[in-house]
C-alpha cells in the first residue's frame, strides 16, 4: 500500500463528534495506559491510500502522549504519537519512506474510535456512564448502615436482581463508587432538607420565549417562627425540564436574608442545611461559603507548583488527613480537580517559554545597534538549557551561571544580563 507520508487526518481531515466519542467510548482514565498498545487504524485514514487498500486494517504501536500538539494553523490538541507496523503488527512492510510511519493522530477523537477495536472492553455496547449507574444501583442496595460496603453483600444483592456478570462492579472498585453513592446521598439529602421547609404553590410551563420548556414553580415557606405561624415568605425555583431537579438557590438565599435580618428560627433552619451542604464550611464555629473559582485560583496553583517541584506526589494529595492538614490553613479553599490541574500545568508551561522568548527580544533590542557581544547566542543557548534545569534559581544567580558558562566557553566576559 503507498501511503506516501501523508500524517493522516489528525492533521486536517474528517474528525468524528467529540461528543459520540464521549458518549459511546469512555475516555481513557491515564493517557499513560495506552502507551505500547496497539490501536487498529484502517487503510482508508491515510490520504492517498490505494483503493486496494483502503479496508485493510493496520496495527500501530502507541508511542507516546502529547497534552498540545500543533498541528499548524494555530491549532494544539491533545494527540498520541504511534507507528505504523503493518498488518500483522510485527513491522511495517511498507517501501521506502512510508515504512513505519509515525504521525500524530488526535485525542479523544479519533484515537479513542481504533484505540478500543484493537482494545475492546466488555460491554461496550453501553456507554461507560450506564454501566456505571447499575454498579452504584447494586452497591447501593448492599450498603450497610453505617454507609460501609460489603463486597459479599454486594454480590447477594446482584444476584437477586438477576444482574449479569458482566454488568457487575468489580469487588476491587466497590470503595471508589461508594463514595461517589455518599456524594450523590450527602446532595439529595441537602434538597429534602430544603423541601421540609418551603411548600409548592403553583407550577407553571413556559410556553415561549427563551425559558420554553422549562417550569416556574411557586413555593411558601414553612418555617415557624417564634409566634408560631409560619413565614409564609413567597419563594420561586425553576425546573429546566420535565423529570430535571429544581435549583434550589432562591430557597437558600431566602433563608440566609431572613436569618441576617436577626430571624433566631431562619437562623435554626439554616444551620440544618449548612451541616449537609458541600458549599459550606465550618470555619471558627461559623459556616462559611467555600472560595468560587477565581477566589481559590491562586490557592490552585501554589498547589499545582508544590506537584510540580516535587514537593508532595499525587498520591499524598488525595489522602484525607493531607487535605485536612492543608485546608487547616484556608478551610475555604477546596482542592483543584485533575483536569484543572493540568490545565494550570500547561499554561504554566506556555507563560514561561512566553517570559523567556520576551527576554531574548529585549536583548535583541537592546543590541540592535551595538556590536553583539562575544558569545551572545551562546548564552541563549545557555539561557535555555538552565530553563530546564529542575531547581530553583535566583536571577543573579542564573545570570552568574550564564557568564560563568560563556567566559569558559569563549574566553571573553558577557557580564550580566
Amino acid at each position: 500500500m503507498a501511503k506516501g507520508r501523508g500524517r493522516g487526518r489528525g492533521r486536517g481531515g474528517r474528525q468524528l463528534n467529540t461528543l459520540t466519542a464521549m458518549n459511546i467510548q469512555p475516555l481513557l482514565k491515564r493517557t499513560s495506559e495506552a502507551l505500547g498498545k496497539y490501536i487498529s487504524v484502517p487503510g482508508r485514514y491515510w490520504d492517498g491510500c490505494a483503493a486496494a487498500d483502503k479496508n485493510k486494517i493496520y496495527k500501530c504501536i502507541v508511542v507516546e502522549f502529547a497534552a498540545l500538539h500543533d498541528f499548524g494553523r494555530g491549532g494544539k490538541r491533545p494527540a498520541f504519537l504511534v507507528k505504523e507496523m503493518g498488518e500483522s503488527g510485527t513491522g511495517s512492510l511498507e517501501p521506502g519512506v512510508a515504512s513505519g510511519t509515525e504521525f500524530y493522530m488526535t485525542y479523544p477523537s479519533p484515537f479513542l474510535q481504533y484505540y478500543y477495536e484493537a482494545n475492546p472492553i466488555e460491554g461496550a455496547e453501553r456507554s461507560s456512564s450506564a454501566a456505571y449507574e447499575d454498579n452504584e444501583i447494586v452497591i447501593e442496595d448492599a450498603m450497610l448502615g453505617d454507609g460501609d460496603v460489603n463486597d459479599d453483600a454486594i454480590e447477594a444483592h446482584a444476584e437477586a436482581a438477576g444482574v449479569p456478570l458482566s454488568k457487575r462492579p468489580m469487588r476491587s472498585t466497590a470503595a471508589g463508587n461508594q463514595d461517589s453513592i455518599k456524594k450523590k446521598q450527602k446532595v439529595a439529602t441537602e434538597k429534602f432538607l430544603i423541601y421540609e421547609y418551603i411548600a409548592k404553590v403553583s407550577s407553571e410551563l413556559n410556553l415561549s420565549g427563551p425559558a420554553r420548556g422549562s417550569y416556574t414553580n411557586k413555593y411558601v415557606c414553612r418555617v415557624e417562627l417564634e409566634t408560631g405561624q409560619k413565614c409564609g415568605g413567597s419563594i420561586t425555583l425553576y425546573q429546566r425540564g420535565e423529570g430535571l431537579a429544581e435549583v434550589t438557590s432562591n430557597a437558600f438565599t431566602h433563608m440566609r436574608q431572613r436569618a441576617e435580618a436577626g430571624c433566631g428560627a431562619h437562623k435554626a433552619a439554616l444551620r440544618k442545611l449548612d451541616e449537609t451542604n458541600a458549599k459550606r464550611v465550618l470555619v471558627n464555629g461559623e459556616y462559611m461559603t467555600v472560595h468560587s473559582f477565581p477566589e481559590a485560583f491562586k490557592h490552585h496553583v501554589d498547589y499545582v507548583y508544590c506537584r510540580a517541584r516535587g514537593i508532595f506526589g499525587a498520591g499524598m494529595g488525595t489522602k484525607p488527613t493531607f487535605r485536612d492538614y492543608v485546608r487547616g490553613y484556608e478551610p475555604r479553599a477546596v482542592f483543584p480537580h485533575p483536569d484543572t490541574q493540568f490545565r494550570i500545568a500547561v499554561c504554566i508551561h506556555e507563560l514561561q517559554q512566553e517570559e523567556q522568548q520576551r527576554r531574548l527580544r529585549r536583548l535583541i533590542v537592546e543590541f540592535k545597534n551595538n556590536p553583539v557581544p562575544v558569545g551572545f547566542f551562546e548564552a541563549c543557548a545557555v539561557l535555555q538549557d538552565l530553563e530546564g534545569e529542575d531547581h530553583i534559581d535566583s536571577e543573579p544567580e542564573r545570570n552568574r551561571k550564564i557568564a560563568a558558562t560563556v567566559d569558559s566557553r569563549s574566553g571573553a566576559s558577557l557580564g550580566p544580563f
